[in-house]
Parts: C-alpha cells; structure tokens; sequence
C-alpha cells in the first residue's frame, strides 16, 4: 500500500509543478486582460466625466480600494499557503477585482495629473495674453495722449503767439467808459490808445507793463485807481487833465523814467507813494490839491523844487523823504503838521521857513538834511519829536520857541556846527541824548535841568539860568 502511494506521489508532483506553471501563467493572462478591462473603463470614464455624476463616486470607491488591495494580497497569501482550495480562489477573484479597481484609480491619479498641468499651462498662457493686451493697450494710450499732448501745445503755442501779437498794440474799443482793474496788468504792450469814451481807469489796470513808453489819458477820466499805471518803467512823460479829482496809491509809482509830470487843476487828493521813485524833475503841484499822502513824492531824488499848495493842512510821514536834489521847499500857512521823515534825506535842502501854523514836528522830519544851515521853529510848536534834526551836521543855528514844551530823542544828535541854543523855561520834558554829539554847542538850559541826566558833557559849554 506504502509503494502504491509513494509511485502515486511521483507521479502527481511532476503534474502539479505543471500545474503551478499553468497557474502562473494564466494569472499573468487574467492580469493582462484585468489590465486591458481597466484601460477600456478609464477611456470611458474621460469621455463622460464631465457628465455622469457617478463616476466621482466611482473614483472614490477605487481609491478607497487601494486599501483594501493590500488586504487581499495578504489574502491571496495566506490562502495560497493553505490547502484551501476555495479560499485561493476567492482570494484571488477579489485581489484581480481590487487590482482591476486600483490600476483604474492610478490613471484617474495620473489623468488628473495632467490635467493640472495643462490648466496651469493654459491659465499661464492666458495670464500672458492678458498682460499682452494690457501691454498694447497702453502702448495705444501713451501714443494718443503724446499725440493730444502735441496738439494742444501746438494750440497754445498759437493762441500764445496770437495773445502776444494783440497784447503789444491792444485796441479799447470806442464807447468804452471804464477799463476794468488789471485788464492788462503784465501785459507786453507796447501803445495803447484809450478812447475819449473812457472816465475811469481801474486799479492796477495797466500795472507792470514795463514796454509801456507813452501813456495819453483822455480829458474825460476823472479817476485814475490804485496802482494804475505802477511800474510802467518806461513812460518818459504824463499829462492828467483837469476832470481828473484824484489820483490813486501808488498810481504811477515805481515809473523810473517819468521825468515831465503836469497834474490837472481838477485834482484835489494824491494818493500815498503816487510818485514813489519817480525821476520827476519838475513839479507843480495845482492849488486845487489839499491832501498829498504819505511817502506821495517818496525817493524822487530829480526833484529840485516844490511849492505846496496853501489847502494843504498836513504834510505826512516821508512825503518827500529821500528827495536827495531838492533845494527849495516852500510850506503854506495852512500846514499845521510836519509828519515822520517828512522831508528826511533831503540833502540838498539849505534852508526851510516853517510857518507860524505849524504845532508839530514829527519823528525825523529833517533828519539826515545834511545841507540844512539854519531854521527857525515857529512859536505854537509843542513837541519837537524824536531824531527830528538827526545828523543835519551843517546846521549852526536854530530858535526853539517858548511853546515847546517837549524835546524827544536825539533830535539834535551829531549836529556837530551847531553853535548856541537855548532851551526855554517852559519846556518840562527833555530826552535823553537830545544833544548828543553836538561838541561845538554853546547851550543855555533852565537851571531845574542842572542835577538831570541828560548827558549834555559832550556839548562845549552848558550855562544854567
């Protein structure tokens, strides 16, 4: 019986060993064709995944299968070990199912792979052509707004060109009755003609027009505004007719060339620095005037003479201050006032008649009137106020009235040829360096000033009475 067996054995071992190699060889087949299966549901899967919404499952279910794959592997194993013949075969139907299942999933994996990286590429392309057309469209609106920059340059340049042509000879047409303020203020012109219509010409009206040589106001204006014709450089002469009332501040100041001024008999007020550095060398100033504002006649340093017409009742601060060539100066009756720096700086002024009307003589009114040899300070004065005779360093002699009852500051100071003064009773108020500087004064003073600080040891002499 053991032979029996023992020749059966011998004889079934060579067929299992070709059975084992059956077997393998008939997995490698199963597996082609599970393989092949799993392609053709792949391609399926790509032409109707946008459209079947199972098929998401599906891949899910897959993907959960991988793993599950490897516990039909160890399935698979552990059955091929045993003599199990049922459990192999059921082993190896679910891992050919699970392997059909994972093989689709990896392509799914690797599909959608792919796909990420053509929607990258695709979406970099189109970020590209996006910037491209940004890029030309931009290139497009430099180009029209260069274009429309050059237009309107040119268009500027035109109606520059044209505003220039019509600045340098202006035509105010007839009928017109008031040219309005700064109508050309800083305009190059050249000449101009106003219209016999014109009655008023407007503040700063003509202000600034430094090519302006010749200016003819018509006999109609009776108002010439502020700063009207101000540093009009070049005007050489100036008639304001007789309808003309008043002529506005700093109406022809800064006028550097102005030389021939006829002021109408109409005017009756000059405003402050009308004239202000002018080079005025003749000056009448009509009988109809009664106001003449500050600094009117400022620094016009040609000016040699001046008769103020008697009407005029205050001769304000710097009126003529800085009038370096005026000689002659005469004051009416009516004046009741000499204002700061009123005549300040005149230097070639040599003597002056301050009339009986005058009460006050204001802060530098003479100072620095380096040619002034003698004045006579009316009785009525009150104040003589600070630095009123300052630096007349000429000046030898002056009567100090009985009014006075006020000497200010340095009115006196560094009159180095004053000779002799005396200082009336009546006088309670004396400041400190009034007479400083003057070494070659002889001066008489009240005895109530003796123990006072008044600094009277640089004078020659001091005599108490």
């Amino acid at each position: 019986m053991k032979t029996k067996l023992i020749t059966l054995w011998l004889c079934i071992c060579p067929l299992l060993l070709f059975a084992q190699d059956y077997k393998k060889e008939g997995d490698e087949l199963f597996q082609q064709a599970q393989y092949d299966k799993a392609i053709k549901k792949y391609n399926a899967y790509i032409a109707f995944a946008g459209e079947d919404p199972t098929v998401s499952k599906r891949i899910a279910n897959a993907e959960k299968c991988n793993s599950l794959l490897s516990c039909a592997k160890s399935a698979e194993q552990a059955a091929a070990e045993s003599s199990n013949a049922a459990k192999y075969e059921e082993a190896s139907r679910l891992y050919n199912e699970l392997y059909s299942l994972h093989t689709l999933s990896s392509y799914k994996s690797k599909a959608s792979q792919l796909q990420n990286k053509a929607d990258a590429i695709r979406m970099e392309r189109e970020r590209a052509e996006l910037a491209e057309r940004e890029r030309q469209a931009n290139l497009e609106a430099e180009r029209k707004a260069k274009e429309e920059a050059k237009r309107k340059a040119e268009e500027e340049k035109k109606a520059k060109e044209e505003a220039e042509r019509i600045a340098k000879n202006p035509v105010i047409p007839d009928g017109t009755t008031e040219i309005p303020a700064c109508a050309y203020k800083g305009q190059p012109i050249k000449s101009i003609t106003i219209p016999n219509s014109v009655t008023r010409i407007g503040e700063s009206a003509f202000e600034e027009c430094y090519g302006l040589t010749s200016i003819t106001i018509p006999d109609n204006v009776v108002s010439i505004g502020n700063k009207a014709f101000k540093e009009c450089r070049n005007i050489n002469s100036l008639k304001i007719p007789n309808r003309v009332t008043r002529i506005g501040d700093e109406a022809f100041s800064g006028c550097r060339f102005l030389m021939f001024v006829t002021i109408g008999n109409g005017v009756k007020s000059i405003g402050k620095r009308a004239f202000k550095f002018c080079s005025i060398k003749s000056l009448t100033i009509p009988s109809s005037v009664t106001n003449i504002g500050e600094g009117a006649f400022y620094y016009c340093n040609s000016i040699q003479s001046v008769i103020i017409p008697n009407g005029v009742t205050t001769i304000k601060d710097e009126t003529f201050s800085n009038c370096s060539d005026l000689a002659s100066v005469s004051i009416p009756n009516s004046v009741t006032s000499i204002g700061s720096d009123a005549f300040s700086g005149c230097r070639a002024l040599t003597s002056i008649t301050i009339p009986s009307s005058v009460r006050s003589i204001g802060r530098g009114a003479f100072s620095n009137c380096s040619s002034l040899t003698s004045i006579t300070i009316p009785d009525g004065v009150t104040s003589i106020e600070d630095r009123a005779f300052f630096g007349c360093d000429r000046l030898t002699s002056i009567t100090i009235p009985n009014s006075v009852t006020s000497i200010g500051k340095d009115v006196f100071f560094s009159c180095e040829s004053l000779k002799s003064i005396t200082i009336p009773r009546g006088v309670t108020n004396i400041e400190k360096d009034a007479f400083s500087g003057c070494y070659n004064l002889e001066i008489t003073i009240p005895r109530k000033w003796k123990d006072k600080e008044l600094y009277l040891y640089q004078c020659k002499s001091v005599k108490y009475y």
